[in-house]
Formats: C-alpha cells, sequence, structure tokens
C-alpha cells in the first residue's frame, strides 16, 4: 500500500467531506487505486470523541480530497498515523448539518461536503479580508501540531447564510519543509503571479487559477450589507482586484491566490452606486458598464470583457499564455 506517513503543509488544501463509514473509500484506494497516494489520520475533537481522515492526492492537483468519518476496519486504522489537534470543530460539522451520530447503513458510500479547507502563509491577513470586506464570522485557535508541523494557526470562517465553514490552515513549516516539491509559498506564489500578469481591469484579464474557486451565492434581505456597489466599494478601497460581469464578481482572494465567485440573485436590482466612490471616476464608469452590459460570454481568460474599452492596450502575450 502506498500512503504518505508525514503530514504535509499542502494537505490542507483540500475539499473536505464526511462519510460514516471510511474502510469503503481506504478499500478503493488500496485495491483499485493502489499506486494513489493517500494517508490515514486519527484525530480528536474537543470533547474527545475519535475520527480518522483519509487524504487522496489528486492526480494533476494542487488540491487534495479528505474524507472524515468515525468508523474504520480494523485493517485501515493499524495505518492512521495519530494528528495532534481537533482537525474540524463542532461547528464545522452544525453549519453543514452533519449528525456524527447518524449512520446510512444502506448507503455506505453516501458522502456529504464537510467544508473548504485552504493553505495559508497569513492566517492574520485573511482574517482582516473576511471580516472587513466579506463581513463574515471568524474564529481562530492554535495547537501544537507536533514535530513535522509546528506551531498550528486555524482560521475558520463563515459567510453569512453559507453552508459551509471554510477553514485556513498556517503551519510553521509553511515555508521551510525542505523535502516538499511545492511548498504553500511557493503555491500561493504561482496563483499571484498569474493574476498579476492577466489582470488589466475589473472588466480586463483573467488567467486560468480562476478556475479554483468556490461560489458564493449572496443571501438577499435588508440585514445584509453586500449589495454590488458596497461589496465592490469595500474591495476596491482595499485594494483587492475583482473581475466583475453583470452577475457575479470573481474575488481575488488576498494571500492564497485563490478565487471567490460572489454571485448575486437580484444584481441589477442592488445596482447603484450610492454610497462612497463619486461619478465621473474611471471605477464608477466601469462598474457600472458591468452591472448594465457585461455577461458571461464575453468573460473570455486573459481577454476577458472590454479591454478596449477600459484599458489603453490589449492584455499582453504573457496573459495570453497563461489562459
Amino acid at each position: 500500500m502506498d500512503h504518505y506517513k508525514t503530514y504535509q503543509p499542502l494537505m490542507d488544501q483540500a475539499t473536505v467531506l464526511w462519510s460514516t463509514n471510511l474502510t469503503h473509500y481506504a478499500w478503493k484506494a488500496d485495491y483499485h487505486l493502489g499506486t494513489t497516494e493517500f494517508m490515514v489520520l486519527e484525530w480528536f475533537n474537543l470533547v474527545g470523541e475519535r475520527f480518522y481522515s483519509i487524504i487522496y492526492a489528486v492526480a494533476g492537483q494542487m488540491n487534495c480530497i479528505e474524507i472524515v468519518g468515525k468508523e474504520l476496519a480494523p485493517k485501515y486504522e493499524e495505518l492512521a498515523v495519530r494528528y495532534n489537534g481537533t482537525r474540524y470543530t463542532h461547528h464545522v460539522f452544525t453549519t453543514a448539518a452533519i449528525n456524527t451520530t447518524a449512520y446510512h447503513f444502506h448507503d455506505y458510500t453516501y458522502l456529504e461536503p464537510l467544508s473548504i479547507s485552504k493553505a495559508t502563509t497569513d492566517v492574520a491577513a485573511v482574517e482582516k479580508f473576511y471580516e472587513n470586506i466579506m463581513l463574515a464570522k471568524t474564529e481562530r485557535y492554535t495547537y501544537d501540531g507536533g514535530q513535522n508541523n509546528g506551531n498550528v494557526t486555524v482560521l475558520l470562517v463563515t459567510l453569512a447564510g453559507a453552508d459551509l465553514v471554510l477553514k485556513f490552515v498556517q503551519r510553521g513549516t509553511a515555508f521551510t519543509l525542505d523535502d516538499a516539491e511545492l511548498t504553500v509559498l511557493e503555491m500561493q506564489h504561482a496563483k499571484n503571479a498569474a493574476h498579476n500578469a492577466s489582470y488589466k481591469s475589473m472588466t480586463c484579464g483573467m488567467d486560468r487559477f480562476y478556475d479554483n474557486h468556490y461560489a458564493y451565492n449572496v443571501p438577499t434581505g435588508q440585514y445584509f450589507n453586500a449589495t454590488i456597489g458596497e461589496i465592490s466599494e469595500r474591495l476596491f478601497f482595499a485594494g483587492v482586484k475583482f473581475t466583475c460581469i453583470s452577475s457575479a464578481l470573481w474575488i481575488q482572494e488576498p494571500v492564497t491566490g485563490d478565487v471567490i465567485e460572489y454571485s448575486f440573485s437580484h444584481m441589477k436590482h442592488f445596482a447603484s452606486m450610492e454610497h462612497s466612490v463619486p461619478n465621473g471616476t474611471k471605477f464608477r464608469e466601469e462598474m457600472e458598464y458591468c452591472i448594465h452590459n457585461m455577461t458571461l460570454d464575453i468573460a473570455d481568460l486573459c481577454s476577458d470583457g472590454n479591454c478596449e474599452e477600459f484599458v489603453s492596450e490589449e492584455p499582453v502575450d504573457q496573459c495570453k499564455n497563461l489562459a
């Protein structure tokens, strides 16, 4: 069996799922996908309940899949590496509406979304962005990850109305893991370098890493301060880059280099720019054009939208190569 013995920081970059019985997925990795690299973890929550995680490397990708559960056959329990620290708190499970004591014996291969996990080198910057701009609730905790991982800081982010918690993990080894082919810092740099090379304005210049995003549909209602005008102004004044079409924003998440698809159910109804951005500014002009004219059909990689309308030249060849 080809499985990891040492936890790597990039394993924090994962789509996280829940299963009531992990044995099926351990068996598939062992028997059907024998060359697939995977790791079995044993960990405990804050009240001492034991959980297992199976982490798969996704071929050709920088992301992993983590499947969490409480039941695992003894054959695979023996492979488990003890993980120091709580990987997911009770809040993560309740937000995803997962009952960890309910068992679906009639369909043991059933998977449920649990969380979106990301690796980062600067939890504080990510926390500031989500609190001040995305108006999310955050929770941070730290634990000793052991000899191979150093201190681990976990940031949990809950967006208004969201049914999954975002998890950001910063490890002491994120910068210095000598035997890693790709470090967290290098991964972030690659994504952000692609953004910087292709981005020209909010209506011009996308890159292939825009595909690496989660989608968030903004809840409606007066209680939530998230109209197109309000969110775009907060992004603008904070210096956070984003791409705009008439039904969504693609926001470049600080530090990580990932992207957020921020969708509006009633975009044009909330189209007014009544707050801080004055008439006559380039930002106001471009946002108004985006709201009333930009569609997904013209959100073309690296030549996104109306480049001639708002920039002096077409995206450079370097941008087109990145696409």
